[in-house]
């Protein structure tokens, strides 16, 4: 049943990572087996040395906040076996040891644990510049969607000076119609607190004429690829409904 948990746990995170790693090897193939991909957690168990299945088999808790906090305390110095701060400077570089370079994605989603880890990962706090990681973090403040997890938008408005880091703004669209960027540029400029709103979504150079509506502006004789409002009634099965006539009609 533990396993069965955390197997559940870690689901969308772990499919997450392990299709990063298929990409990479389709993109660069064996170079790949250079670069490590894991979860926070999976990362944590790593540095922490920390089996599941044995946790498991052995009838403990398997605490997952508990998991990330041991491994920050690892990282910066503040185990009960660490005598000295010499003694915890070495034993991060020995943790770290053939890790140059973080790439973080989906940075607006990350919690404070996961925000304190990526820092000791990255030796945001140490005077030593040799000991420091480049870090790259890869995010967009409108999609914060994990507020119910007590994610927060903060860390990543405060990237740029916890690291000194400069901002590239990635704003092409690869997948939206022109209508439908437009559209969506149009609902979200009324929110103020914005890292790019001064910097527009837009369609990628590729599509730049193609028809605003994409292929759906012939096909379609009705909408031709712009977006349309449905009205729909308060309940969910009316709603389901309404959306499967589309989708119907659509078809």
């Amino acid at each position: 049943d533990r396993l069965e948990h955390r197997q559940r746990h870690f689901g969308d995170q772990g499919a997450a990572a392990a299709e990063v790693r298929q990409r990479l090897y389709s993109l660069v193939g064996n170079d790949a087996a250079g670069i490590t991909v894991l979860t926070y957690h999976a990362m944590a168990l790593r540095l922490t040395g920390t089996s599941l299945a044995k946790l498991a088999e052995c009838g403990e808790d398997i605490a997952f906040d508990r998991i990330l906090d041991d491994a920050l305390a690892l990282l910066e110095g503040r185990r009960e076996d660490i005598a000295t701060p010499e003694d915890g400077d070495e034993l991060r570089d020995r943790l770290l040891a053939g890790y140059r370079y973080i790439l973080v994605d989906e940075y607006q989603d990350i919690d404070a644990r996961q925000y304190a880890l990526i820092s000791a990962l990255a030796g945001r706090k140490t005077k030593d510049r040799d000991a420091k990681l480049t870090i790259l973090a890869v995010g967009d403040d409108d999609q914060n969607i994990y507020a119910f997890r007590n994610t927060s938008n903060e860390f990543i408005r405060r990237f740029e000076q916890d690291y000194e880091a400069r901002i590239d703004y990635l704003v092409e669209n690869y997948r939206s119609t022109a209508h439908i960027i437009d559209a969506a540029n149009q609902l979200i400029a009324s929110s103020t607190n914005r890292m790019k709103r001064e910097h527009p979504i837009r369609v990628n150079h590729a599509r730049r004429t193609a028809p605003a509506g994409g292929r759906w502006a012939t096909i379609d004789t009705l909408a031709a690829g712009r977006v349309h409002v449905l009205e729909v009634p308060d309940d969910i099965v009316g709603q389901a409904e309404v959306a499967m006539k589309e989708i119907m009609r659509l078809k």
